[in-house]
C-alpha cells in the first residue's frame, strides 16, 4: 500500500502512528505541497488532493479517518481501535466527526497567522476555543475519549491536540485535557518523533519564507 503525506499535518501523522502500532509496513511517499512537480504526482493519484491519501489495491482511500478506519478493519486483530460495538462505535464516529470540525478551525486560524503572518483573526480562534473547551468538558469523567480503552477517537483527537502548541494555546488551561493527553500518548508509538519532525519541517519552511527560524 502506498500512502502519500506530509509529515506537517497532523492528520498524516495519525496514520504514521497507527501503521506502527499496528505493524503495518506502508510505501510512504512524502509530497511537498509547495512543489508543482510532486502535487501534479499526487492530483493524478487523487483529484482531490487530499493528504494524507492512501492506495489500497488500486482503491484511493483520501480522508485520514477514512484511512484511519480502513488500516484498522484491514489489521487490528484485537478489534480494540474501531469495535465492533455499535454503541462504542457511534461514539468513536461522532468524535472523529468532532475532529474533523476542531481540526478545520485550527487551520483556518493557524494557515494565516502562522504561515501567511497575517494578523491573527480573533473570531476563529474563538471558535476553536470553543471546540477545545468542549472536549475538556466532555472528558471531564473520562479517562478515555470513547469506551473504556484506547480508540481511533483518542489517536486522531490528540494528533489535532499537540497543533494547538503551534499557535501557543496552552494545555495547562484545560486540565481534563492535558490529563487525557498523558494518558494517551503512552498508546502511540512515534508519536513525539514524529512530532518533532513536524516541528522542524515547519521551522525550516518559515525560515525559507521569511529568514527567519520562528514558530
Amino acid at each position: 500500500m502506498d500512502l502519500y503525506y506530509h509529515i506537517i499535518p497532523p492528520s498524516s501523522r495519525a496514520v504514521l502512528v497507527l501503521a506502527k502500532r499496528l505493524d503495518v509496513k506502508l510505501n510512504l511517499i512524502s509530497i511537498d505541497t509547495r512543489d508543482a512537480n510532486e502535487m501534479a504526482i499526487l492530483t493524478k493519484v487523487n483529484p482531490l488532493q487530499s493528504l494524507p491519501t492512501l492506495i489500497d489495491d488500486g482503491q484511493i482511500i483520501g480522508e485520514s479517518h477514512t484511512v484511519l478506519i480502513h488500516l484498522t478493519s484491514l489489521f487490528d486483530k484485537e478489534g480494540s481501535l474501531y469495535p465492533a460495538d455499535l454503541k462504542i462505535r457511534s461514539a468513536i464516529n461522532e468524535l472523529l466527526f468532532f475532529d474533523t470540525n476542531m481540526y478545520k478551525c485550527f487551520v483556518l486560524f493557524a494557515m494565516p497567522t502562522v504561515i501567511k503572518r497575517q494578523d491573527p483573526n480573533q473570531d476563529m480562534l474563538e471558535k476553536l476555543l470553543v471546540c477545545v473547551k468542549a472536549l475538556d468538558s466532555y472528558l471531564q469523567d473520562r479517562i478515555y475519549a470513547a469506551g473504556d480503552h484506547f480508540t481511533l477517537a483518542d489517536l486522531s483527537l490528540a494528533h489535532t491536540i499537540s497543533s494547538l502548541d503551534v499557535i501557543k494555546v496552552k494545555l495547562s488551561d484545560y486540565p481534563n485535557v492535558e490529563r487525557w493527553m498523558a494518558k494517551v500518548l503512552p498508546e502511540m508509538p512515534q508519536f513525539e518523533e514524529l512530532q518533532t519532525r513536524a516541528e522542524e519541517a515547519l521551522a525550516t519552511f518559515l525560515a525559507k519564507q521569511y529568514g527567519a527560524k520562528c514558530i
